[in-house]
């Protein structure tokens, strides 16, 4: 007699909150196709995209790459902590991303 075990991989998705700066240089068309594309990467990674804030043109606190202001959105989503990764490799190879930052929200 056979036994079958059907076995359920649950994928525990962590909270995150993500800030983007992006180059001021970017036309507004490039820029939402750019905060498009970060949305994208978010959901090939199984996310659940919550929320996306765009704040607009701010100024620096400090010069980034002789730039004085750049475009500032924020990201409120859930994905598996092995998607984070893939993520930022990501972002890091976008040059007219500035800077990011991801937070593990409790």
């Amino acid at each position: 007699m056979f036994f079958f075990q059907a076995f359920v991989i649950l994928t525990h998705m962590n909270q995150y909150e993500m800030t983007v700066i992006i180059s001021p240089k970017l036309s507004e068309k490039d820029a939402k196709a750019k905060q498009a594309n970060v949305e994208k990467w978010i959901e090939a990674e199984k996310g659940k995209l919550k929320k996306t804030d765009v704040w607009g043109r701010l100024k620096l606190a400090y010069p980034i790459k002789k730039e004085t202001e750049a475009l500032y959105i924020q990201y409120f989503f859930e994905v598996d902590p092995k998607g984070i990764k893939n993520i930022e490799n990501k972002l890091k190879l976008e040059e007219q991303i500035m800077r990011y930052l991801i937070i593990k929200n409790q």
